[in-house]
């Protein structure tokens, strides 16, 4: 029998065309033969074999390296609810009792947003400079995770990454391109009103699935803020309730 590819729909993205791209992608569910990929990843080249299977069955649109983490994220979970099952099966460790209880997440509730600006890059003034910022691609959290990697490869303390991620989302001070050490060392050096207003700043460029879930342990009872994790169960569901 023929291989017969599944229609592929058009979908908006919470980044509303503003990141140089459009802001709709026709897009398919997975089928076998991405799931064969995801099937065979290991923890080392899980993420080049999410990017795989999201630019198979992304069939107009941006490649996944050049998506914001935000419009991937939201995209991976239009793929799990529309190849799959909008129930997602997790465990989650109850930050009272320290026990670990599983839940069923409605996937379809999950909250998406939308960025909040009107134009890219968002220009704010900072430290006395005119800084440019935009959401960071998915192939930049990529090299953020990297520059984890080496640094806890160093022995270094994980502090030095906390200036590493907005260093990354800056795109010019002053109207001039800087080298990423250049970045760091400005973010570095910013007193903590004008680190404020990055992190507000940050916030208006946040958009994407929100993954952060109010929970009830069922065991001890007590109520929670808890971000939900993506596991190989989000790729490949084993549970789920029969509708």
């Amino acid at each position: 029998m023929a291989f017969v590819e599944p229609e592929a729909v058009e979908v908006k993205l919470p980044s509303k065309g503003l990141l140089g791209y459009s802001e709709k992608v026709l897009i398919r569910p997975i089928t076998g033969r991405e799931e064969k990929i995801i099937a065979s990843a290991t923890g080392d080249t899980i993420e080049s074999a999410v990017n795989r299977v999201l630019n198979r069955c992304i069939k107009e649109g941006p490649k996944a390296e050049e998506l914001t983490e935000g419009d991937k994220s939201f995209l991976l979970v239009w793929l799990r609810i529309n190849s799959y099952f909008p129930d997602y099966s997790v465990e989650i460790d109850c930050p009272a009792c320290k026990k670990v209880f599983k839940k069923f997440i409605d996937l379809k509730k999950l909250p998406i947003k939308e960025i909040q600006v009107e134009r890219l890059p968002l220009e704010i003034e900072i430290g006395g400079k005119k800084v440019d910022l935009s959401p960071l691609t998915a192939q930049e959290v990529e090299e953020v995770n990297n520059y984890r990697s080496q640094v806890a490869a160093q022995g270094r303390n994980f502090e030095d990454l906390y200036s590493v991620r907005y260093a990354y989302m800056i795109r010019a001070i002053d109207g001039k391109d800087v080298s990423l050490s250049e970045k760091i060392d400005f973010v570095e050096g910013l007193i903590g009103r004008e680190l404020a207003k990055l992190r507000k700043a940050e916030k208006l460029l946040d958009h994407g699935i929100d993954f952060r879930q109010e929970l009830k342990c069922p065991l001890c009872g007590k109520s929670f803020t808890a971000n939900i994790p993506i596991t190989l169960e989000f790729f490949l569901p084993t549970e789920f309730r029969e509708e």
